[in-house]
């Protein structure tokens, strides 16, 4: 742990880390990454979670390029990840929350990473809408667009945000050859696959997504959405692995016909990959046990 990471972590705990901004190193894959820390946004990147995806992300830049695009930016823990192992992949990012938005392009910045930010979300239409928070924090990650996704946990505040849909999505990626999606959008997946369905379907890269649990039958505003999922997925030609993860590495891409009903937090992983085309990797996991 260098200087500026203990002195971080000493601020974070004693609680003073919000009077301060830093710019932190860490190396992840080998290579330096510098991380601001304003205010403390940002301290999370220190130690990033998922570093499962580190590996997809290499198994896949091995496999297949072109754009990068990511749903669903937060505070540029994705970012982070691909630029460690692909320094050169173009990327595009769509986050709609301000405050997330201004601390990216600030870690943009000081790395002179190849990234461009749009500052909206994709939705099934444009204009304004919501985005309501659970926790008392400007970069909440599980902050969402669905006022209903989480009917049983009070709702903290809520701020404006700009969305847009398809085909001004379409603008921004008409010239890309688009290789990656990854959707973290906190509930609003079966928006933001049916407003891209069209560019998939032409461009048919692969697709990192997380879809929470539906955790049991009773929770019909869930189920009814990834019901829906399945079938967009079934139209488009799309297959599904669950990602098993163990020890910060990908263990197994297991083959799904649907999400089912389940409780785990930890089974929350998908890659969906268009079945016209093979990708050596995915065959590899797959045959793991």
């Amino acid at each position: 742990m260098n200087l500026k990471h203990l002195l971080a972590k000493l601020l974070h705990k004693a609680k003073l880390l919000k009077y301060f901004n830093l710019v932190v190193p860490i190396t992840i894959s080998g290579k330096k990454i510098m991380v601001p820390v304003l205010g403390g946004t940002g301290y999370p990147n220190l130690h990033l979670s998922e570093r499962w995806m580190i590996q997809i992300l290499h198994d896949i830049h091995n496999e297949s390029k072109g754009t990068f695009m990511d749903i669903g930016v937060n505070i540029g823990q994705t970012l982070i990840k691909l630029k460690s192992v692909q320094p050169e992949v173009d990327y595009i990012g769509f986050e709609p929350n301000f405050n997330c938005n201004s601390y990216v392009q600030q870690l943009i910045d000081v790395n002179s990473f190849q990234a461009e930010l749009i500052p909206a979300g994709i939705f099934n239409r444009n204009g304004i809408e919501k985005l309501f928070f659970y926790y008392k924090n400007n970069t909440d990650g599980t902050a969402s667009i669905l006022q209903d996704y989480r009917p049983d946990q009070p709702i903290a505040f809520t701020k404006y945000i700009a969305a847009i849909e398809g085909s001004e999505a379409e603008k921004v990626l008409a010239e890309k050859e688009l290789s990656v999606i990854k959707i973290d959008v906190e509930g609003a997946e079966l928006e933001v696959l049916e407003v891209l369905a069209k560019i998939i379907e032409v461009k048919k890269p692969l697709i990192l997504i997380e879809i929470l649990p539906v955790y049991s039958e009773e929770n019909k505003f869930r189920l009814e959405r990834q019901n829906k999922i399945v079938e967009l997925l079934k139209q488009i030609n799309y297959s599904i692995y669950r990602i098993i993860k163990k020890d910060k590495k990908v263990i197994q891409l297991t083959p799904l016909n649907e999400f089912g009903i389940h409780s785990r937090i930890d089974h929350c992983d998908y890659l969906l990959s268009p079945s016209s085309k093979k990708f050596q990797f995915i065959d590899r996991l797959s045959s793991n046990t």
